[in-house]
């Protein structure tokens, strides 16, 4: 049984789309527990839990998480009902042992985290809006650890953005095509319903993200979706065979995915992800797409790298199909270099050239 895990917080949002191993029926008695008696949680209604901190039906988390449960049946649990010491304290009286029964009933989880809104003008209100949702890299087998998080993070920042969205899609070997794409439509689908204005969205990945991302784009249109303002693609991998030029010719100079990196190379040549699903598919590998009709885009690349034929096959497809891109080298760097080595002169004038594009599109 898949559990679905979210976090809604107004800063960052982690949508973790399923999460691995089977969930354990509780044998809990029905009553609810309270700060001076001792009990445990209710068993559960429904699929669906909703964990909250506060019973207070006016605060902003209470708020927005009903608004985006609404219609959807399920159970809420508080987490003020419970005594859940710090740092192991009082071990005979910690109650979170109960909390996680409950959270073993569930399929889809959701957590309310404190949200505080405040008025504001116009003009810092603009900067606000905007919405960065971020699909990190990692060969479709590495996950969204510390690194990743805070480069998502400061993508948020270079956008200037009020939120944050970084997706922790499924991964391989043990969740192939299509697992990621269904994650990331399911995530996009849930940021509209919390009311973002798809025109305030900027859709950022990097290396399997910049290849997810712009799967995600393709799925978005050809089912009629709205499709965030823009996209921004960080060295993607646009082909997942192993036959393009850079990706033979670059093996030597790549510092990241060349000949250090035995994992990550392997899984350029073989990709766990795409497993029997034909190269050719556009959702697969996106050089092979019609782009027609997807929002403007900013292409990255580095020099050396063994996606730099993805990158250059991706921009002329895009131009060519009419959508308004943007696309760069930057000679001698290696795969993902802003990510690895944000110290590099490099790396700030990627960052430079990202604020403005973002600037351009969402002014």
């Amino acid at each position: 049984m898949k559990k679905m895990l979210t976090l809604l917080v107004l800063a960052v949002f982690l949508l973790s789309a399923a999460g691995c191993g089977s969930a354990q029926e509780a044998d809990v008695p029905a009553q609810h527990a309270t700060a001076n008696a001792r009990s445990a949680p209710p068993a559960l209604k429904t699929k669906v839990l909703f964990i909250n901190t506060s019973r207070d039906p006016n605060g902003n988390t209470y708020k927005m998480g009903e608004a985006f449960l609404a219609g959807v049946p399920h159970d809420t649990l508080f987490l003020n009902d419970y005594k859940i010491y710090q740092l192991g304290q009082h071990y005979d009286d910690d109650r979170l042992a109960d909390v996680l029964a409950a959270t073993a009933q569930a399929d889809t989880i959701v957590i309310g985290t404190p949200v505080y809104w405040h008025t504001m003008s116009g003009a810092l209100k603009t900067f606000i809006d905007r919405t960065v949702l971020f699909l990190h890299g990692g060969g479709y087998i590495g996950g969204l650890h510390g690194r990743y998080l805070d480069w998502g993070l400061h993508q948020g920042d270079l956008a200037d953005a009020g939120t944050l969205f970084a997706v922790d899609y499924r991964l391989a070997p043990e969740n192939t095509y299509p697992a990621a794409l269904e994650d990331a439509v399911t995530a996009y689908r849930a940021i509209l319903k919390a009311g973002t204005d798809p025109q305030q969205i900027v859709l950022v990945g990097d290396s399997a993200g910049g290849n997810l991302a712009a799967a995600l784009l393709l799925s978005l249109r050809n089912n009629n979706m709205p499709l965030p303002k823009a996209a921004i693609l960080i060295s993607p991998w646009g082909y997942l065979g192993s036959d393009l030029p850079s990706h033979m010719n670059n093996i030597p100079k790549d510092q990241v995915l060349g000949e250090k990196n035995v994992r990550l190379g392997g899984e350029v040549a073989r990709p766990s992800y795409r497993k029997d699903a034909p190269v050719t598919d556009p959702y697969i590998s996106p050089v092979y797409a019609d782009l027609t009709g997807l929002p403007p885009m900013l292409i990255t690349s580095g020099g050396d790298e063994l996606f730099l034929d993805d990158a250059a096959l991706l921009a002329a497809h895009a131009t060519a199909a009419g959508v308004p891109v943007q696309f760069t080298i930057y000679p001698r760097m290696s795969h993902d270099w802003t990510l690895l080595l944000p110290e590099l002169p490099e790396s700030a004038a990627m960052d430079a050239e990202i604020r403005q594009f973002v600037d351009a599109q969402l002014r």
